[in-house]
């Protein structure tokens, strides 16, 4: 993400806040079975997307 937005600082990490889950496992099955037909998009796709239409709303 950083090189796609081309971000030149590095993140800035905070202490958990209080109610953050600090581990969490989960299974997707169930998204799996409801959502196997959709077209998929790779992450760094879709952030691009994103991007683009962001940039479009500021033009």
């Amino acid at each position: 993400m950083k090189d796609l937005y081309q971000y030149k600082q590095d993140a800035i990490y905070l202490p958990p806040r209080a109610g953050d889950i600090k581990n969490s496992v989960l299974s997707n099955e169930r998204a799996m079975q409801l959502l196997s037909n959709l077209k998929s998009t790779t992450l760094e796709d879709g952030l691009k997307m994103l991007r683009d239409e962001a940039l479009a709303c500021i033009n």
